[in-house]
């Protein structure tokens, strides 16, 4: 049988795995984004209209504007 402090401290290991994936998850999406903006910057020099319909296409796919392109007034909703 584990003692009450051996349980604490498993959890407390645990909780910090939890964060650390957490984080390593963010970081990847974070760079992710980074490559996207520097493919959209790099297309902005090539075709400035190319880019600019896939920067408004992504913002339609990612809820941020309506199908019509405009922008909405609430965007993330908890309800």
């Amino acid at each position: 049988m584990k003692t009450e402090k051996q349980m604490k401290k498993k959890l407390e290991v645990n909780m910090m795995d939890n964060r650390m994936k957490l984080q390593m998850s963010a970081m990847s999406y974070t760079k992710e984004l980074d490559l996207y903006i520097k493919k959209l910057k790099k297309q902005k020099s090539i075709c400035k209209e190319d880019a600019l319909e896939d920067a408004k296409l992504a913002l339609k796919r990612t809820g941020v504007t309506t199908k019509s392109g405009r922008t909405k007034k609430k965007i993330v909703s908890w309800e």
